[in-house]
């Protein structure tokens, strides 16, 4: 696991707050579970997710992503965030042999903080990193160690293995960007 804080230059970080956090047209799609592992999910188990890049297929072999049979989504699933997030932010950024996923996520605040259960989020070797956006008393617990949501924030992890996520109890949310690849 590496965190580094300060990722981004003030402007960039800015510039993603403004479109994603502030901007009045960046669309949020609500999910009532969490995760897979989540049999019955209590009343503040939801969130809302935003899929900008999926590459994910049924197989990945040697670095290399491929679609077998035309199953599942490839490539961009939203142009304008791509190229905003991808392109202009974060590619040169972020060492990649493939990139494989860009999700954004909004996390709901409630009367306490809640932890949500540990996922993985593919069941291959792959790397992770959870760009955050804003500050709250939320987390990213990762070998069971806490990674606090400190705007401008990256942790880079083994998304292979079990992490989770919280809401938050002092913000109106909690934002992230969230990047998986090989």
């Amino acid at each position: 696991m590496k965190i580094i804080d300060d990722f981004l230059s003030k402007e960039e970080l800015q510039t993603l707050q403004n479109t994603i956090i502030f901007g009045k047209d960046f669309p949020f799609y609500l999910r009532s579970h969490l995760n897979n592992t989540d049999e019955e999910s209590p009343i503040w188990n939801w969130y809302g997710s935003h899929l900008i890049y999926e590459n994910a297929h049924e197989h990945i072999h040697h670095h290399i992503v491929y679609n077998h049979t035309n199953k599942g989504r490839i490539g961009i699933t939203d142009k304008s965030y791509y190229n905003l997030i991808w392109n202009s932010i974060f590619s040169d950024k972020i060492e990649c042999k493939t990139l494989i996923r860009i999700k954004t996520n909004f996390y709901p605040n409630t009367d306490i903080l809640r932890e949500h259960s540990p996922h993985i989020d593919y069941d291959f070797e792959h790397a992770g990193a959870v760009f955050s956006l804003n500050t709250c008393d939320g987390y990213t617990k990762i070998e069971g160690k806490r990674v606090d949501s400190i705007e401008n924030r990256i942790v880079f992890f083994d998304a292979s293995k079990p992490h989770n996520s919280t809401t938050t109890s002092n913000a109106k949310g909690r934002f992230n960007i969230n990047f998986n690849f090989l």
